[in-house]
């Protein structure tokens, strides 16, 4: 049958009266997921829901919810594992909120649970990740760089180390130094970021719960070397004659200059290096091009396409992810709020599509997760999913 605006109207109405057969009910859907009408959507729901007025009170948050439930639990139930596009979900949302004031819609109470989405904190606002970390020198001194002021922080193997004005450590050659065996780490705690400017010229983003060591002049065996833990953004500074080589979770990436993401968490499933611009060369045997990325499950390695954007879209203030799973995303909001995650029953099969801003505190992103058919509640710094 022919799609039109009228045809949806008629979908939605039928819908909402409980009047749809299951042939319809396909159709519907069928609209929902077009991409042709991506852009109109959310005018034709509202349009086609303005003739629905049964009541005068409008709807609870909550009311709103069951009613997208009632909707996109009809696709989830086709297969045993579902993608959830969050954005779509969302808009939709968008559009039946803007109707809510000042007309009533038919409500149905939804099979779930209504109180699956619900979730409560007996604790202080837990707020997004922000920029700290601590630096270790060779000696073993801990320098906390949030609590320290602008300025110089200490000389070691003729390496002035130095705080910015815009929070950033800074590494800068005095004098040269033969002792090149000592060590410095820069390391990020669950809910922090930092970015370091190495001597060479070279700058690296550290994400939370990583690490980074490497020696203070940055040279050993006429080759830059550092070694990661956790996830980093490298913008490494040309050298023709010494290579920059980063060691993380059993790999190594040599580059001369170059641009890529490394993400290697202990807890993570793989490693992955994705590449920027420039090219990069991988345990000396395979070369990266620009939009490729390397993953490495513990036993095989392989290069696939990436996309670039989602990959590096921590550093620029986001959780952005393509067909992820609900475990992937809670480590990243476990790093990054700093909360502890406990799964109770089973672990919802969906996976996720969707971008959130980091600069949320976490009860705005759980209500945007919520629409991945993901029930939660917060007791503490403990985030119970299921």
């Amino acid at each position: 049958m022919k799609k039109s605006r009228a045809r949806l109207d008629e979908l939605l109405e039928y819908y909402f009266n409980q009047d749809i057969s299951d042939t319809d009910k396909d159709e519907l859907w069928e609209y929902v997921l077009d991409p042709l009408y991506k852009e109109q959507i959310n005018t034709q729901i509202p349009d086609a829901m303005s003739n629905i007025v049964i009541a005068q009170d409008g709807l609870s948050e909550k009311k709103q919810n069951n009613i997208l439930d009632h909707i996109f639990q009809y696709d989830d139930k086709r297969t045993t594992r579902t993608v959830v596009n969050l954005w779509r979900r969302i808009g939709i949302a968008a559009a039946i909120a803007t109707i809510i004031v000042g007309i009533g819609m038919f409500y149905y109470s939804a099979a779930r649970n209504q109180d699956q989405n619900d979730f409560v904190t007996n604790t202080d606002k837990i707020v997004p990740g922000k920029q700290g970390a601590t630096l270790t020198l060779a000696n073993g001194k801990k320098i906390r760089l949030s609590d320290v002021t602008n300025g110089e922080l200490a000389k070691e193997a003729g390496v002035s180390v130095s705080k910015t004005a815009e929070g950033q450590l800074i590494y800068e050659i005095v004098h040269q130094d033969k002792a090149n065996n000592k060590l410095n780490t820069l390391s990020t705690a669950n809910g922090e970021t930092y970015q370091i400017h190495l001597p060479d010229g070279s700058s690296v983003v550290l994400n939370a719960a990583s690490s980074l060591t490497y020696t203070p002049n940055l040279i050993k065996d006429g080759r830059r070397i550092v070694t990661l833990k956790g996830e980093a953004y490298f913008k490494v500074a040309k050298d023709k004659v010494r290579p920059f080589i980063v060691r993380s979770k059993g790999q190594e990436i040599a580059v001369l200059g170059t641009e890529f993401n490394v993400n290697a968490y202990d807890d993570d499933s793989e490693f992955k290096a994705t590449l920027i611009e420039g090219s990069v060369k991988l345990n000396e045997k395979m070369v990266l091009k620009p939009g490729e990325q390397f993953l490495f499950n513990g036993a095989k390695g392989r290069i696939v396409n990436a996309d670039v954007k989602m990959e590096t879209a921590w550093k620029d203030g986001f959780f952005q992810f393509e067909r992820v799973d609900i475990q992937t995303l809670m480590r990243q909001i476990s790093r990054w709020y700093d909360v502890e995650i406990e799964y109770r029953g089973d672990i919802p099969k969906d996976e996720l599509v969707g971008k959130i801003k980091r600069n949320e505190d976490i009860k705005k992103v759980l209500e945007i997760l919520k629409y991945g058919n993901v029930k939660f509640k917060l007791v503490g710094r403990k985030l119970i999913v299921g």
